[in-house]
């Protein structure tokens, strides 16, 4: 298995080394994101003088994805960490528990 599936199916040490290769995990739909920051800003009557928008990942389905910090390795890092996925014991458990 893939160190970029295993980040998928929820394994926060493949993602933490798929962040450190300065790698982004696919996006829920598929599809490979894009990272903007601070660089891709540009003045608008709005806003002059900010110096660009923090860090964020966004997909052509429309997800846009930021933690709000001007950091790429903290932003890459919380999008490539995924919920690790229930086994299919651990869910008849929840549901017997509910």
């Amino acid at each position: 298995m893939t160190a970029e599936r295993r980040a998928l199916l929820g394994d926060h040490e493949a993602a933490k080394r798929l962040t450190d290769a300065g790698v982004l995990v696919p996006c829920m739909c598929g599809r490979t994101p894009k990272e903007h920051g601070p660089e891709d800003w540009k003045p608008t009557f709005y806003d002059p003088d900010s110096g660009g928008d923090p860090v964020s990942i966004e997909c052509e389905c429309g997800i846009n994805f930021s933690i709000w910090s001007y950091d790429y390795y903290k932003t890459r890092l919380a999008w490539n960490t995924r919920t690790p996925i229930l086994s299919a014991e651990e869910l008849q458990r929840l549901e017997e528990n509910t």
